[in-house]
């Protein structure tokens, strides 16, 4: 098992609760492929270095975790499939 963190933005145009409910159900991710969660860092809404697209302001958030390839693999496929995910990455 090797340690990952995944950061991704989420649309500004989602509210509070749409944003904790998307971050809830994308960490739901780590324990159904046996990975473990060790923390997630919310730090909501801020301004963005740069545009992308027409967004001046994201929702940032990271996931601190552990688990084999498959994990981060999963969520980089169900970032891929939402519109509201803006940046993903994952080291």
């Amino acid at each position: 098992m090797q340690l990952y963190e995944t950061g991704f933005l989420i649309a500004p145009a989602m509210t509070d609760e749409e944003a904790e409910g998307l971050v809830q159900s994308l960490a739901e991710v780590v324990p159904l492929k046996n990975g473990k969660m060790i923390r997630i860092e919310k730090w909501g809404k801020r301004r963005m270095a740069y545009p992308i697209g027409k967004a001046h302001e994201a929702y940032y958030v990271f996931f601190h975790y552990e688990s084999g390839p498959e994990v981060p693999a999963e969520l980089v496929r169900r970032f891929r499939q939402m519109d509201t995910i803006i940046r993903h990455l994952t080291l």
